[in-house]
């Protein structure tokens, strides 16, 4: 995305990120409604440095409810220094993130085993923490990365968080907020000017101009489409949300059918290429068509993971495809993550597969919610037992297991 009129904003990250240059740490939320460009900001600003360590994770709505997930993926490349931190820091994260036996229900352990660890990290150069779409990490993520961000004083550690405003979870209110707003008109007809194929004619530019209200997304999705355009100029259109979401379904339609159908999964499994490619051939389609998508530039295929253009679309594939297939997808998935490796990611995709009352499934995610329960991740507990009463036959099983989600 074009980042235009967003020079303070730039500013005010470069600030932080230059402190961090001299050895004092800190943090920084930036919000702001979908499509505004956090995303852009941050891979702008954060693409530039040099001789810095950049730890990065995304948040997924599939991995949402999988106790320290993100976690896991922010601080992997560290975990090689997991033994330099104090050992009592060390056994709690590392049966948090299931390492290695122990007690993980110590939530300040957690914490601070976070903070050592980055702190440790960060004695080889400055580290600069980026988490994008908060408001999908997992809750048990989010409380060790915000109560480390929270305490950065005198390390080369910066933590970049990014959320949906209105949407971003509670442990991270109180960090210093960038509040990013929507593109003013000179901007906007700038980006336009910029973005816009020859077929725009400036009359629709107007037109797609006050519809899109500034979002820099919606700005570039409406004016690449020709059919939103024309929608835009037959009267009052339907909500923002609403219409960027059609202009993506409409490119999704633009593909073969087969073709979408790889997309979901690949949207199902969270980009894992080869678990895409195992799980269309169970389910006999063609895993080249994720590569034929990414010709098309809605998503990109790199280093083993296929990432869509944007957070948007990803729930636009998932969204309009039939309930029919996202279970059988899901079923799939299931079927391909062992125990040993990935049990409750395996679980969830279980459930997800799930519509009917079934007592297998509904003890299973009872299991699940144990295993948050013990990992501290209450949230996650609440939300597994939850579902699982939803799945009990017996109305009796339901509300115990309602209970105990209410009490997690």
């Amino acid at each position: 995305m074009v980042l235009l009129g967003r020079s303070a904003e730039q500013e005010a990250v470069g600030r932080l990120l230059a402190s961090t240059r001299l050895g004092r740490g800190g943090a920084l939320l930036l919000t702001g409604e979908p499509g505004v460009g956090k995303t852009a900001l941050l891979e702008d600003v954060v693409g530039s440095l040099e001789d810095v360590s950049v730890l990065t994770v995304t948040g997924t709505e599939a991995e949402h409810d999988l106790p320290f997930a993100a976690l896991h993926a922010v601080l992997l490349p560290a975990l090689h220094l997991l033994d330099d931190i104090p050992a009592p820091q060390a056994g709690a994260l590392g049966a948090a993130l299931t390492l290695r036996p122990g007690d993980p229900r110590d939530r300040f352990a957690i914490g601070a085993a976070t903070l050592s660890l980055l702190s440790r990290y960060a004695e080889d150069a400055p580290v600069v923490v980026v988490v994008d779409d908060v408001q999908w990490v997992d809750h048990s993520s989010v409380e060790a990365l915000a109560f480390a961000a929270r305490r950065l004083r005198d390390d080369p550690v910066a933590v970049l968080v990014a959320g949906r405003t209105g949407e971003v979870p509670a442990p991270v209110d109180g960090l210093p907020v960038l509040e990013l707003d929507v593109l003013g008109p000179q901007d906007a007809a700038r980006l336009l000017e910029e973005a816009c194929p020859a077929w725009l004619p400036p009359d629709a530019r107007a037109l797609v101009h006050r519809a899109a209200g500034g979002n820099p997304l919606a700005l570039l999705e409406l004016a690449r489409d020709p059919e939103a355009a024309n929608d835009l100029s037959e009267g009052l259109p339907p909500s923002l949300p609403a219409r960027v979401q059609a202009a993506f379904a409409r490119q999704l339609d633009a593909l073969d059918p087969g073709d979408r159908e790889a997309v979901l999964v690949a949207a199902v499994t969270g980009g894992d290429v080869r678990l895409t490619r195992e799980v269309c051939a169970e389910l006999g389609l063609d895993a080249e068509g994720v590569g034929r998508a990414a010709r098309t530039g809605l998503l990109s295929v790199t280093g083993g993971r296929a990432t869509f253009r944007h957070p948007v679309l990803r729930s636009v594939v998932y969204a309009s495809a039939p309930d029919a297939l996202r279970r059988r997808v899901h079923h799939a998935v299931a079927g391909q993550l062992t125990e040993a490796v990935d049990v409750d990611r395996r679980d969830w995709h279980v459930a997800a597969a799930t519509v009917e009352p079934d007592e297998d499934v509904a003890r299973m995610l009872e299991g699940f919610g144990a295993r948050a329960a013990a990992r501290t991740a209450y949230a996650v507990c609440s939300t597994a037992v939850e579902r699982a009463a939803r799945l009990s036959p017996d109305p009796a099983d339901a509300r115990e297991r309602l209970t105990t989600a209410a009490h997690a």
